[in-house]
C-alpha cells in the first residue's frame, strides 16, 4: 500500500499509475495529470459529497474506505459500495456530468487524490481504452451493488459485518492456503465502521467467527477461512 504521507505530487503519480482503470494512459499523460491532482484526508464519517450533486472531480482512494450509500425513504443511510486503496469513485458521474445518485462518506481515516474532470475529460477521449474499462466496470459494479445493497440492509450487525468481509475479499482477496487474505489492512474499528456498528460489537462477531474457523485477523490482515459459511450469514440463510 502507497503511505500517504502529505501526498505530493510524486505520491499522486504513483497511485495514478497504479491504478488499473488507468492503465491504458501512457505515463507521460499521467504525469501532467498528477500536477492537476490534489491530494486530500477526510476524517471519519466526513462526507465527500452529498447524492444527486453534479461533479467536477473524481476521487482516487490512496488510503482507507469510501462508503458509497443509499438513503432510504425513511431517512435511514445503507452502504451500496465500498471503496478502498486503487478504486476511483465518481467517476462515471464526473465524466457524463450527471453527477453520483449515491452520497460519498468517509468510511474510515481517508486520504484520496481529487482529479479534476477538466484535466481528465481529454485522457478519457483520446484513449478508448480507458473508456472500454469504465463500461466494463460500471456494469461489474452495478451487479456487485445491488448485491451488496441487499446484504447490508439487514439490521442484524453479524450479517453487516459478514457483508463487509465478503465484498472485502471479493475486491482485495488473494488465495492464502485455504482462505482468502484481504490484503487492505484493516483494524476492528475499520471493520465496525464499514459495517455501521460498534467497536465492541465487531470484535466479538470477528472473536466468535476465529473461534468457529470461519475467519482469521493476523495483526490487522483478515483472512475469510470459510466464505460459504459467511455467505449464507450475510444472506440470512445461516445464523451464527
Amino acid at each position: 500500500m502507497i503511505e500517504t504521507g502529505n501526498c505530493n505530487e510524486d505520491i499522486r503519480l504513483t497511485a495514478l499509475k497504479q491504478c488499473s482503470l488507468l492503465s491504458g494512459i501512457p505515463e507521460t499523460a499521467l504525469s501532467e495529470l498528477a500536477v492537476a491532482t490534489q491530494g486530500t484526508s477526510v476524517e471519519r464519517g466526513g462526507i465527500i459529497w452529498m447524492n444527486g450533486r453534479k461533479l467536477d472531480f473524481f476521487g482516487l482512494v490512496v488510503a482507507g474506505f469510501v462508503k458509497m450509500v443509499k438513503t432510504t425513504p425513511i431517512g435511514r443511510e445503507v452502504t451500496a459500495e465500498l471503496i478502498g486503496p486503487g478504486q476511483v469513485f465518481g467517476m462515471l458521474g464526473a465524466v457524463d456530468g450527471t453527477g453520483c445518485p449515491l452520497m460519498a462518506r468517509a468510511a474510515t481515516l481517508l486520504s484520496y487524490i481529487r482529479i479534476p474532470s477538466s484535466a481528465f475529460l481529454p485522457l478519457y477521449n483520446t484513449y478508448p481504452s480507458v473508456r472500454d474499462a469504465l463500461v466494463s466496470r460500471s456494469g461489474l459494479r452495478l451487479r456487485n451493488t445491488f448485491e451488496t445493497l441487499a446484504m447490508m440492509s439487514t439490521g442484524r450487525v453479524e450479517q453487516r459485518v459478514a457483508a463487509v468481509l465478503l465484498t472485502l475479499a471479493g475486491s482485495y482477496g488473494e488465495t492464502a492456503g485455504l482462505g482468502v487474505r484481504i490484503t487492505a489492512p484493516l483494524t476492528r474499528q475499520d471493520v465496525a465502521d464499514l459495517a455501521g456498528t460498534t467497536l465492541e460489537s465487531a470484535i466479538r462477531t470477528l472473536s466468535r467467527w476465529e473461534r468457529e474457523g470461519l475467519a482469521r485477523t493476523d495483526q490487522r490482515f483478515i483472512t475469510v477461512l470459510d466464505e460459504d459459511a459467511l455467505a449464507g450469514i450475510a444472506t440470512g440463510a445461516n445464523r451464527s
